[in-house]
């Protein structure tokens, strides 16, 4: 499944950045709805994480806030879906454009996981972004058929407190809605 997208070390140029895109070059922004969990499959291998990021381009209003976290997948034999919460991102401030990363240590497993985006506060930022056509296929199609891109989950109130943004425990909330439009271009890196 999209391994051979991944390698370790700098490779001459820095420590590669990870995301949700199978094409780099179908980037584009979008403004994501406050309030709602944006979680999407990325598959990693095995390795240390000690990076996980976003990109502001265009600030929102006074009080807007983002974080990114990532999720396990439910497991083999059930549906595609976010299950635990694995790491949790910083909160960031919202209302600069910028890059937002949060430095981590986790090692991961191999397999599907969920990178997930949320902000609130102010008005909505603008975040880098992936087309629909630079997203995995993981999730299928619709009968249209649409690509569907993420999972997610509305009416979730932001905050910076994990256990009022996630009121079962640290798991991703139940009867998520599928989304087919642009998200959020989310990454992971991995140590040196």
């Amino acid at each position: 499944m999209l391994e051979t997208m991944f390698h370790k070390g700098s490779g001459g140029a820095g420590v590669a950045r990870y995301s949700n895109a199978v094409n780099c070059l179908a980037v584009s922004t979008v403004a994501p709805a406050i309030d709602k969990l944006w979680a999407m499959p990325i598959y990693l291998k095995a390795g240390t994480l000690d990076r996980i990021g976003f990109e502001v381009t265009t600030g929102g209003g006074s009080g807007n806030k983002a974080r990114i976290f990532l999720f396990s997948n439910k497991g083999a034999g059930s549906l595609l879906y976010p299950d635990r919460l694995l790491i949790a991102g910083t909160e960031e401030d919202g209302t600069a454009a910028a890059v937002k990363e949060t430095t981590v240590s986790y090692k991961v497993d191999d397999g599907l996981h969920w990178i997930v985006y949320t902000n609130g506060g102010g008005t909505v930022a603008t975040v880098r972004a992936v087309a629909v056509g630079g997203l995995p296929q993981i999730l299928g199609c619709t009968s249209t058929p649409t690509p569907i891109t993420a999972v997610s989950k509305g009416s979730v109130t932001y905050s910076a407190t994990l256990s009022s943004l996630f009121t079962n425990g640290e798991t991703f909330p139940a009867s998520g809605s599928y989304e087919t439009a642009a998200m959020p271009l989310v990454w992971v890196r991995y140590s040196a």
